[in-house]
């Protein structure tokens, strides 16, 4: 059975490129996408994905806040927080919220793909 990763980002560039990458390797499976941090809930609560790889800074609702609400009802899920730019200060932060690893931008795809697994 692949890995079913949830991809959540506001750029729609990021996520297909991202999603592509991802579909490359025969261990993963890419079952869906989010735009914001709102319908990741959703989409998570549904798909029921193995991993996430979400945003932290999106619009609607920001990744940390959706990684909180997805912890309520989905303890198991591994989530990525997919950053930009992050501080030792955040990166304590993020974990003690609910992230389980973080990958920041550009992405290294060897980086995401031994996380991810």
């Amino acid at each position: 059975m692949p890995i079913r990763v949830l991809v959540v980002d506001d750029s729609g560039f990021f996520r297909r490129g991202l999603k592509a990458m991802l579909n490359n390797d025969a261990r993963l499976e890419v079952i869906g996408e989010a735009i914001n941090g709102a319908e990741a809930i959703e989409m998570s609560a549904k798909l029921k994905p193995n991993v996430i790889i979400m945003d932290v800074e999106m619009p609607v609702m920001d990744g940390m806040e959706a990684t909180r609400l997805i912890r309520e009802f989905d303890k198991n899920v591994k989530i990525i927080a997919f950053t930009a730019n992050v501080t030792n200060e955040q990166i304590e932060s993020y974990l003690a919220n609910g992230f389980d690893d973080i990958i920041t931008k550009p992405v290294n795809i060897d980086q995401l793909l031994n996380k991810i697994r």
